[in-house]
């Protein structure tokens, strides 16, 4: 069995993001089920953004259904120890 390659600078980032969310699903809304789609990411230095449309699902597991959507823009930082951390979200105004 071979070994899998190391992640890249953007999978560890996005997998921080889903980390937190994951997190805050728990602490924040255990009945709603939050999905985030259509991420891009930028990356410069020991910082990162994430742009993405997040989906909060409800009626799970029977009915589910999208209750709310919209784009959110979550901003990281890379620790000394080289994990990325979710430091804020924003929702970014239409114009």
């Amino acid at each position: 069995m071979s070994a899998l390659p190391p992640l890249s600078d953007v999978d560890e980032v996005r997998r921080a993001v889903y980390r937190a969310v994951r997190e805050r699903a728990v602490t924040e809304d255990p009945e709603g089920l939050e999905l985030i789609t259509n991420s891009e990411v930028e990356i410069i230095g020991d910082s990162a953004r994430v742009t993405s449309v997040r989906l909060v699902l409800g009626g799970a597991p029977r009915e589910p259904h999208i209750v709310a959507g919209e784009r959110v823009v979550d901003e990281l930082t890379r620790g000394a120890d080289g994990c990325w951390t979710v430091v804020g979200r924003t929702r970014p105004t239409v114009s």
